[in-house]
C-alpha cells in the first residue's frame, strides 16, 4: 500500500489514531490496541469512509471534549469534517458533513 497522506490524533483514552490516504485515492485507519511503549500494538490497516470528491489532505484534531475530529479538503466539493459520536474511545464516527468556507 502506497500512502501519499498521513494523519494522526488521539483517542479519548490517550491511543493514537492514524488515517492515511491510499495512492489509490482510499482512505484507510489504524489505531494502538495495546502492547508497551517500546513494542506498540496496532489495528490492520482498515478502510474508512471518505467524503464526496477526491481527497486532497487530511487532518485530525481533538475537539474540545477529546473526541478526535478528523478534516478532508477534496478537488470538487470542498471541506468536510468527520468525529466520533461521543467520547467513548470505540464510539461510532459521525456522517462526513460539509464544512462551510469563505
Amino acid at each position: 500500500m502506497s500512502i501519499r497522506i498521513l494523519t494522526c490524533t488521539r483517542l479519548t483514552d490517550g491511543r493514537p489514531q492514524l488515517w492515511a490516504m491510499t495512492g489509490t485515492g482510499n482512505v484507510v485507519t489504524s489505531w494502538q490496541i495495546g502492547g508497551t511503549q517500546a513494542d506498540p500494538k496496532w489495528v490492520d490497516w482498515q478502510t474508512f469512509t471518505k467524503p464526496p470528491g477526491a481527497v486532497r489532505t487530511l487532518m485530525g484534531a481533538p475537539l474540545l471534549d477529546g473526541r478526535p475530529q478528523l478534516w478532508a479538503v477534496t478537488t470538487e466539493v470542498g471541506v468536510f469534517t468527520i468525529c466520533k459520536v461521543t467520547t467513548n474511545p470505540d464510539a461510532a464516527w459521525s456522517s462526513w458533513t460539509k464544512f462551510t468556507v469563505p
